[in-house]
């Protein structure tokens, strides 16, 4: 509670069977170890997560330290790993080492408020009030997929077969997003072709039987735009410069790249040593295009 307490409730009796008092701020979150349901974990505006056991709740079994106000804690069922998030980090914990620190990762550019892991325990996924959702591998805790929402998150969870993702956001929408399952289309067994020497001399004029021969069909790679290949090879100054010096071009594709810079930490490059005449072009695309609500909240940043 933003009491600063933590009470332990028994639900038949409606009764406080016991209360913990060993946060100095406002309590945001509690968590069930997985392995033993007597240890709970709290995060609180402190900086502080604690560890406590319900069969002596006088005082905390330990405490870790977030160096910023916690927003969430989770813990992964199949280790002895715990997260942490607040401020724009998450923090791993190893309660086999005392609850030291093992790792630390940041990948979103406002608060995180949020976390949850897939039924596999190997993914983690992390909303923002930057209106990202994050999915990282546990193996690596690298970033593996990236989604754009339409306001900040506050809430994200995922179904029990993970095919399901649910996020609250600020602006009082539930989104619902279901992954698609591809249906598998099995093909009739070929016949066995007849490698005699008619089958090698049918000559260029052969056009197949239905029967027995596959084609295979042509597939046209997409070519890539000039921009898309400067990205490509880490020209993010030259990618910035096409997209706004083309006339007429799609003011989305302009706000895409932005995006994709400062996901690739690209942006100070590609704006960084310009002179006037340089600068130019990119001003005016921000005085145009700044008072649009759509858009307002990252061109100010880039401003």
């Amino acid at each position: 509670s933003d009491d600063k307490s933590i009470c332990y409730w028994d639900i038949p009796s409606e009764k406080c069977v016991s209360t913990m008092n060993s946060h100095s701020d406002f309590v945001r979150c509690a968590y069930e170890n997985p392995s033993n349901p007597h240890l709970w974990f709290s995060g609180s505006y402190d900086h502080s997560v604690k560890l406590w056991d319900l069969r002596d709740p006088q005082k905390p079994v330990m405490s870790m330290e977030h160096l910023s106000p916690v927003e969430d804690i989770l813990a992964n069922p199949s280790s002895t790993l715990l997260f942490s998030c607040g401020d724009t980090e998450i923090r791993v914990w190893d309660l086999l080492m005392a609850g030291r620190q093992t790792h630390s990762f940041s990948n979103h550019r406002k608060t995180i408020t949020s976390m949850t892991i897939d039924s596999k325990n190997s993914r983690l996924l992390s909303g923002s009030l930057d209106a990202n959702v994050k999915v990282y591998d546990l193996s690596t805790f690298s970033v593996t997929h990236s989604k754009k929402y339409s306001a900040p998150i506050l809430s994200i969870s995922l179904s029990p077969n993970s095919q399901t993702l649910i996020v609250g956001m600020s602006d009082g929408t539930l989104n619902i997003r279901r992954r698609k399952v591809s249906e598998v289309v099995k093909s009739a067994p070929r016949k066995p072709a007849l490698m005699g020497r008619r089958y090698f001399t049918r000559g260029a004029n052969y056009r197949g039987n239905s029967d027995i021969d596959f084609k295979v069909p042509s597939i046209s790679r997409r070519k890539l735009k000039p921009y898309d290949l400067d990205l490509k090879k880490f020209r993010y100054r030259d990618a910035l410069d096409r997209v706004v010096l083309i006339q007429h071009q799609d003011i989305s594709v302009i706000i895409a790249m932005l995006n994709e810079l400062i996901e690739r930490n690209g942006l100070i490059i590609a704006l960084r040593s310009r002179n006037e005449r340089a600068l130019a072009p990119i001003i005016n695309f921000l005085l145009r295009n700044i008072s649009n609500p759509s858009y307002s909240a990252l061109l100010i940043d880039v401003t």
